[in-house]
């Protein structure tokens, strides 16, 4: 089985991290340090005040693409903002350069001989706009954030409001 590394220093008051610890039981493996044999795929993090977010970016961009949720340079010339080192400005994933949700999907789509138009895309975030274009069929959950439903075809309903069903069933796929 596959094993997630996740960070439980300072998420103390993360229902999000803390969710995953009790979702993924024993597969969620805490981080301990770097070492041989851990491959990362992904990984995202806070961006504080006191983040070094441009050495960040110029040290792994040679390796790894950025996915920006709500860093803007609006936000990082707040001055009020600024003024808090626990402000969290944004999040950031970080995955392998050229790795994405539309690339496996354009696999596997060219593995099973299924054209674009007729694949089916479903997101909520920043992470999904690449496959919202590489799909035919772009689909943002109600929850989404605002840059996803301005990219998807159709907006279904919330997560939690049966949205992926009422997606499948809008499009005659169920």
């Amino acid at each position: 089985p596959q094993k997630h590394w996740v960070a439980n220093w300072g998420f103390d008051k993360d229902d999000y991290v803390s969710d995953l610890y009790e979702q993924m039981g024993e597969d969620a493996l805490t981080i301990g340090g770097y070492t041989d044999g851990i491959e990362i795929n992904k990984f995202s993090a806070d961006i504080l005040v006191q983040t070094e977010y441009d050495t960040i970016k110029s040290e792994l961009g040679e390796y790894f693409d950025f996915i920006e949720h709500g860093i803007t340079p609006d936000v990082l010339q707040d001055e009020v903002k600024m003024s808090d080192p626990e402000t969290v400005l944004g999040v950031v994933e970080i995955v392998p350069k050229g790795m994405s949700k539309a690339v496996g999907m354009e696999h596997v789509c060219e593995l099973l001989g299924i054209p674009k138009e007729d694949c089916y895309a479903v997101g909520d975030s920043m992470n999904d706009l690449e496959m919202f274009e590489a799909a035919g069929h772009a689909i943002a959950m109600g929850n989404a954030m605002p840059a996803a439903k301005a990219a998807a075809e159709w907006v279904t309903t919330g997560i939690h409001e049966d949205g992926i069903l009422n997606a499948m069933m809008h499009y005659g796929l169920i």
